[in-house]
């Protein structure tokens, strides 16, 4: 990553931080050239500002606010069918 650039990823998601939205059109050409080479390719592809506010897996980035989704309650996992011997 050039200066001004931040990669930030999970398993198979990653995000490119850049300053400026020109930086980030590199950044977008880059990285498709990139896994073009390794026969990959985007699912999707967007450039967008922390002012107009975005979500990664689950969390909503906007502006200077990070919101977290609450934890929905767990489930009572049940055996549904146990075979016999």
């Amino acid at each position: 990553m050039k200066a001004g650039q931040r990669f930030v990823r999970f398993c198979d998601d990653f995000l490119v931080l850049c300053k400026t939205p020109e930086k980030a059109a590199k950044a977008v050409k880059f990285t498709k050239d990139s896994l073009d080479r390794l026969h990959l390719k985007l699912d999707e592809c967007d450039v967008v500002t922390f002012d107009g506010g975005f979500e990664f897996l689950g969390v909503l980035f906007c502006r200077s606010l990070i919101m977290v989704p609450f934890d929905r309650p767990k489930r009572e996992r049940r055996v549904l069918f146990y075979p016999r011997r």
